[in-house]
């Protein structure tokens, strides 16, 4: 837990792993003087099923709180963070109540994304390199001037290059836990067949129908729950 603190990363690591810097440095400042002390980063194998990611999330909340000596923790989560925070909630939320002031879920990817549907049904695959840029800019905090390189370069050999290593990157990630977490629950079903067979995939198949028919069926209720109980849970998206 020691080497996940902000300021361990910060006087060791020169504060590379310190997730949502800008973030964390706003967050450090309302807390005060040595605010980067009380700020932890969670570290888990994203590659592995969303409810193996929630129980490693249970255990470093308990971690966090014996090591630091406070009652409770706040949770700050982005994008496939939200979704592990969120199905940590679903699962240990209401058991962990004691333990829990505010959780804040950044455009959470809770009902998962499109992305794996088209990498998994798509013979060709194409960006749209002018999105891809302004994604790239409001990411990074560029100035957004940067369109003479979409309009005077041709990046359309992107489409070519990723159509070439699909079928590598089938074979890097079509066993990530993680992406089948992300198939939207109306598509998984016929994703699953398509893709995965019954006997070499069996556990990886067993923990997928899990998240899919168990807890993502009763998340939103699961929520209210845990607000119902005195968890402050905040979404934010856009």
């Amino acid at each position: 837990v020691e080497k996940t603190q902000a300021s361990w990363l910060e006087e060791n690591m020169d504060g590379n792993y310190i997730y949502e810097r800008d973030t964390a440095e706003l967050i450090a400042s309302q807390i005060g003087e040595d605010g980067m002390d009380y700020i932890y980063n969670f570290n888990t194998d994203f590659r592995q099923n969303v409810v193996d990611c929630a129980a490693d999330l249970n255990k470093f909340v308990d971690d966090v709180l014996e090591y630091s000596g406070a009652e409770k923790v706040n949770l700050y989560a982005v994008s496939h963070g939200g979704q592990i925070t969120s199905t940590y909630l679903n699962l240990y939320g209401q058991s962990d109540k004691d333990k829990l002031n505010n959780v804040v879920l950044t455009v959470p990817a809770i009902g998962g994304s499109s992305l794996p549907v088209d990498l998994f049904t798509e013979d060709d695959l194409e960006f749209d390199e002018e999105e891809l840029l302004h994604f790239v800019e409001y990411a990074n905090v560029i100035e957004p001037d940067l369109h003479w390189l979409v309009s005077g370069e041709w990046l359309g050999f992107i489409d070519g290059f990723i159509t070439l290593i699909r079928a590598y990157l089938f074979d890097a990630i079509m066993y990530w836990g993680s992406l089948w977490d992300f198939v939207p629950s109306n598509e998984y079903g016929a994703l699953r067949d398509l893709r995965l067979d019954p006997a070499q995939s069996a556990r990886l198949i067993e923990k997928s129908d899990y998240f899919h028919n168990e807890v993502y069926p009763d998340m939103w209720s699961k929520l209210q729950d845990c607000i119902d109980c005195g968890i402050n849970v905040y979404i934010i998206a856009g």
